[in-house]
């Protein structure tokens, strides 16, 4: 055995410290030998312990339990005696495992441990549960009752010994109920809940499997539905569960209500207060100072006299009181109020019909120097972030607080739209340094918000992660809960995207019980959990979704008539595709060019899950129209590219899957040594064309969500490529630029490459190093760069700004950029490269920059950046660096998939490129210097890849 596994007695004994123990559980994992090791060894120490003390008198050591288990070997006869006994002699007498109380929140599943105890929740953060019974432990084993010896460890809290028995176990509802049980005392909600939901899969009504996915709910903050189920377990009846589940809902509900309740009629109360009504009182301020202050500033700008500024006097007080300082009573101080002028900021407010002109009404509000009523016009007019230079300068001229946080917001609002998002993250980043401001929580966490959504949709989730954590800290000091449905959509979208689909779905589940009017707003949640089903492979709950979805006076969205048509290939519905044919043809007349070829699309895709050949020729129309550009016919042609080659897979014809996957990617067809890879919802393909061009493949139905997890060429294929000198892959998105697709001592690479020429004109390289990101980033300064440049040029330091670095590659015949990578920003879900600011503060360089260019040199371009290979995760189109320089005219691509070590990439790089400089090919360059790292012991290696 390894080194590792020889600690096992150790680990049993408790003999290990507790950093070496936490690295042994580690072991554990993933190890094939120890955790059935562990079991045996485990019984053998129970059962030793349940001897007389007598018996365990060995010669010259004293009376207890010895140290390691081989000391064991003068009882091992007697031992093997006892427990051959206890399996063929009679009919054990039941085992007594369960304590008074319970060391852990969930619920257990095996008989012995099922019946209610109260929860012992020790303050001091151990367990106050009485020592566990290894005798009876010994006699569980003994039985073969491994669920039991778990269920016992797990009941006292004995969280490591539990994991091990638990992971050699069966795969029941009841195993899984357990190991959701597990996952709750571990702090795991996520996990938790998506093993008690696949118990709940397996056996619907599983009593304890429905109490441990209440708690998980729970602990994710998903109250009302955590509420709803232990309702659904009171209904049960069982003594003891019953009671308990009915006090945790009730604790639930009733906080939720409270905070559902004062935030409604603080609602009504502002308004009515903007409307010339009773001015909130001190209470309202104190718990909601965020809406109160909105509230005020809206009233402030309809008072039409000066008793109605007096009113609002009492109010400005509790306001400062919160925040400090006197701005809203200096504000008061300063207005004279008009009546023409607060009523049409009024009729402005609650958009009547005529509404005044935002414009003369801006114009009005600044003649008579009210800048507090020139902001909210702007803000409700959309001039705001229109004119965002504007609004700021005018916060600034207002000196409050409030302002100047909205303002930052709104330049950060108009940065986004305008594609600029670093910059939209650098500035939400920069007001997020001064949060928390007391009284102005809610500011803040619309801020954190903000900047989470950027995030999120720019697939960054870790980095997402704790601003929406930050964002919900700050909806509770504001006693908001309108921020708190704005999070949970957040959330649900993160989850989403992470994979992880059973808590996304539970969070719009929540999200429909706490708010469930809107017809817009349900008609989104509906087709959302609809969505994460279909990726779940839950076709009749999408099915369910969808019928539940309201129209809402207007067609069904084209995302559910999507939905509607693939739904046909798990089972044809003639009315949902009817439904589906109605929603897109009613959106026709009305389309746009590229809206209409994507309706075109669908309904082709719709007739091929229905067994229509029309739907074929369908896309080969979409496919061949030329002159409409945007992202809808983007789309249009991805899907249709997808929907012909999985037609054309199903059929056999996998060298025409070839053809299709070249003509998308605009490059000739390869005739040999090629694979094609795609992967649409459930179903992914590999073609693969063999040295002489015979064309092999598979059409396989994936697991839900697989198009989000590591694909490789099947081991089945690999034997028709075994004598290809070099391979060349086309791959649709999102597999496109994937790492690890063959193996790594194959050259490969994606895209139709060869042997490289020599290019034309005098060779010139540029080497981009040591370059300054901005302070606020956070990234630590990357080595020096050591190499020789030989000849190269080098943009270093202040120099390297993203101008600079497209100017020199615009002639550049190699082109090396050591810099850190970011994934998002420039292009959602891609990676942009971070240089030195220019003076203007740009410093990132994206795809779009990129593909702006044209670069004469035809070079071969190394992005030795972490995930610099990472493309934005569209289905219907790879989009990042790597395919960005080989649109502007590079002719070779190397980015990485992963994190590169700083240490050491340069070199390898270097390696790589003196290879091609020698005449090697670039795929074949590669592969020669990854075998050789490989061999070092450098895995990172295989993350590095190829673009031709």
């Amino acid at each position: 055995m390894s080194r590792p596994c020889e600690q096992l007695d150790a680990f049993a004994d408790g003999e290990l410290d507790p950093v070496q123990a936490d690295a042994f559980r580690g072991h554990l994992a993933h190890c094939p030998d120890c955790p059935g090791g562990l079991r045996e060894l485990l019984a053998l120490q129970a059962r030793v312990r349940s001897l007389p003390p007598q018996q365990l008198i060995l010669p010259g050591r004293s009376v207890g339990r010895p140290r390691r288990w081989w000391a064991l070997a003068p009882v091992l006869a007697l031992l093997a005696l006892a427990l051959f006994w206890t399996r063929v002699g009679p009919s054990p007498e039941p085992v007594q495992v369960a304590g008074l109380t319970r060391a852990v929140e969930g619920r257990l599943s095996h008989p012995l441990l099922a019946a209610h105890r109260p929860y012992d929740a020790a303050r001091s953060g151990t367990s106050q549960s009485a020592p566990l019974p290894l005798g009876a432990l010994a006699r569980l084993e003994a039985q073969g009752d491994s669920h039991g010896v778990a269920d016992a460890y797990l009941d006292r809290g004995e969280l490591g010994q539990a994991e091990a028995f638990l992971r050699g176990l069966p795969d029941t509802a009841d195993v899984r109920s357990d190991r959701a049980a597990l996952a709750l005392a571990q702090g795991e909600a996520a996990a938790a809940l998506k093993w008690a939901e696949a118990a709940l899969a397996q056996t619907a009504q599983h009593p304890a499997a429905r109490w441990n996915r209440a708690l998980a709910l729970g602990q994710l903050g998903l109250t009302q539905l955590a509420a709803r189920e232990l309702r659904s377990v009171e209904t049960l009846g069982e003594p003891g569960w019953a009671q308990e589940a009915k006090l945790r809902a009730a604790a639930l509900e009733e906080a939720q209500q409270q905070q559902r309740t004062g935030w409604e009629r603080l609602r009504a109360a502002g308004e009515a207060m903007v409307a010339g009504g009773p001015v909130l009182d001190a209470e309202a301020a104190a718990h909601h100072p965020g809406l109160a202050r909105l509230y005020w500033y809206d009233a402030l700008r309809t008072a039409a006299d000066p008793a109605r500024l007096d009113a609002l006097r009492p109010l400005a007080v509790a306001l400062d009181g919160r925040s400090g300082g006197e701005v809203l009573q200096r504000l008061l101080a300063q207005v004279t109020p008009s009546p023409s002028l607060a009523a049409d900021y009024l009729r402005l407010t609650r958009r009547e019909t005529p509404a005044p002109d935002p414009q003369a009404l801006l114009a009005a509000a600044t003649r008579a120097g009210r800048t507090e009523l020139a902001l909210g016009v702007m803000l409700l007019s959309g001039a705001a972030t229109a004119q965002p230079q504007r609004y700021q300068a005018l916060a600034a001229a207002s000196g409050d607080p409030w302002f100047l946080l909205l303002a930052e917001q709104t330049l950060a609002r108009a940065q986004a739209a305008a594609g600029d998002l670093p910059r939209a993250e650098e500035t939400l980043g920069r007001l997020l340094e001064r949060c928390p401001l007391r009284g102005l929580e809610y500011r803040c966490g619309l801020a954190a918000i903000q900047l989470a959504q950027l995030r999120v949709s720019a697939h960054r989730l870790d980095d997402a992660a704790p601003l929406i954590d930050q964002g919900e800290a700050f909806a509770r000091a504001a006693g908001d809960w309108g921020l708190g449905l704005q999070l949970l959509a957040l959330r649900a979208e993160a989850a989403r995207l992470g994979d992880a689909l059973s808590v996304a779905a539970a969070t719009l589940q929540e999200h429909q019980l706490r708010s469930p009017e809107g017809c817009a707003t349900q008609r989104y949640l509906h087709l959302s959990l609809a969505t994460i089903y279909f990726q779940q492979g839950r076709a009749e709950a999408a099915r369910a979704e969808l019928v539940a979805t309201p129209d809402c006076g207007e067609p069904l969205p084209v995302q559910g008539a999507l939905l509607l048509g693939d739904l046909q290939r798990f089972g044809a519905h003639a009315a949902e595709e009817a439904r589906a044919r109605t929603a897109l043809e009613a959106r026709l007349p009305a389309a746009t060019a590229g809206e209409a070829l994507l309706l075109q699309t669908v309904l082709g895709r719709l007739e091929l899950a229905t067994g229509n050949p029309a739907g074929a020729d369908r896309l080969r129309e979409v496919i061949a129209r030329q002159g409409v550009e945007g992202p809808d016919a983007a789309r249009a042609r991805g899907y249709a590219f997808s929907s012909l080659a999985m037609e054309a897979a199903a059929g056999g014809r996998f060298e025409q899957v070839v053809i299709l996957l070249a003509a998308e990617q605009d490059v000739a067809a390869p005739s040999s040594c090629a694979v094609a890879v795609a992967v649409d919802d459930e179903r992914r393909l590999f073609a693969v064309l063999d040295a002489r061009g015979g064309a092999q493949g598979l059409l396989q139905r994936a697991e839900p969500g697989a198009w989000q997890t590591p694909v490789a060429v099947p081991e089945a294929l690999l034997g028709h490529l075994e004598d290809c000198a070099q391979v060349a892959v086309l791959a649709r998105p999102p597999v496109q630029g994937a790492a690890r697709l063959l193996p790594a001592k194959w050259a490969w690479s994606f895209g139709v490459g060869g042997t490289r020429k020599p290019p034309v004109g005098p060779e010139r390289r540029v080497i981009v190093t040591d370059v300054q990101p901005p302070v606020s980033l956070g990234l630590r300064a990357l080595a020096p760069f050591r190499g020789d440049p030989q000849g190269a040029r080098l943009l270093r330091g202040a120099a390297a700004t993203p101008e600079a670095v497209l100017a020199a590659a615009r002639s550049a015949t190699e082109l090396q950029l050591h810099v850190h990578g970011r994934v998002g920003g420039a292009v959602s879900g891609a990676a942009h490269l971070v240089l030195s600011p220019d003076p203007e503060g740009a410093f990132a360089l994206g795809a779009e920059a990129i593909r702006s260019v044209r670069l004469e040199g035809a070079p071969t371009v190394v992005l030795a950046a972490c995930d610099s290979g990472q493309v934005a995760a569209y289905l219907h189109r790879a989009w990042g660096l790597p395919q960005a320089f080989r649109e502007a005219g590079a002719r070779a691509v190397f980015a990485a998939r992963g994190a590169l070590p700083d240490a050491s990439s340069a070199a390898f790089f270097d390696g790589v490129l003196g290879r091609i400089r020698a005449g090697e090919a670039p795929a074949r360059a590669l592969r020669d210097e990854r075998v050789a790292w490989l061999d070092r012991g450098a895995d990172w290696v295989s993350d590095v890849v190829l673009f031709e």
